[in-house]
């Protein structure tokens, strides 16, 4: 243990140098290289408006009392009839969405249910942060709009519009270079350890074998002796 720490303050410059480059190279990564993916949420309240008696006043039924339910509403504000939708409706507002598939945009999309709570969180991910509240916010309306139509839901209220996002949720740069830091300093290390074990046991291979020769010339010269006599 002590031979190891006393290895690793010998080279010390092996570590720094490594250390830096690794911390270097995720800078650069984060920072030049690493497209920043900004995400934004708009929260939406579902509720049903139940006829079993018309001349009652309205009763609402929790629809998202059953996991079955809450799946439905997830596949149903990714299913491809809200997305074209929302993709049509945006296409003067974002030019870039023509370029986009149906697919690609389902793939940045994430719809989930609070626990307990008829609230569903539609978040969508994109390059640009005004693009990602805008589609976050569309989707919102696009499905409150058709919930009659595909749902037979007739009071879908959006609670919270998305807001743009003022820093990108990823990548995280500072955190992503400490891990680098740490990744450096602790490959270096077994880096130096593996070099120093690999150089004992090469030397000591060179050792026996020298060893070996000699013992061989050894009983060659007292073979010829031998024979002389």
């Amino acid at each position: 243990m002590f031979y190891n720490i006393k290895l690793c303050m010998r080279f010390w410059w092996v570590i720094l140098t490594i250390s830096i480059l690794t911390t270097g190279v995720s800078a650069y990564l984060n920072y030049y290289y690493f497209p920043s993916v900004y995400s934004s949420e708009t929260t939406i309240y579902v509720l049903k408006t139940t006829d079993a008696d018309a001349n009652s006043n309205t009763v609402y039924q929790d629809l998202l009392a059953s996991d079955l339910l809450v799946k439905d509403y997830q596949e149903i504000v990714k299913s491809s009839i809200i997305i074209q939708t929302v993709k049509d409706e945006l296409q003067g507002e974002i030019p870039k969405l023509k370029d986009v598939t149906i697919q690609e945009m389902k793939d940045s999309i994430t719809v989930t249910v609070r626990p307990s709570t008829r609230l569903i969180v539609i978040g969508v991910e994109q390059n640009n942060p005004e693009n990602a509240a805008a589609i976050a916010n569309k989707i919102a309306e696009v499905f409150q709009a058709k919930s009659l139509e595909l749902l037979k839901i007739d009071n879908v209220s959006i609670i919270d519009r998305a807001s743009v996002p003022a820093k990108p949720d990823r990548p995280k740069p500072l955190q992503n270079m400490a891990l680098s830091l740490l990744a450096g300093i602790v490959g270096s290390i077994v880096l130096i350890i593996f070099i120093d074990y690999s150089r004992k046991q090469l030397k000591a291979e060179n050792a026996k074998e020298s060893e070996n020769a000699k013992e061989s010339e050894n009983a060659k010269e007292s073979e010829i002796v031998n024979r002389l006599i």
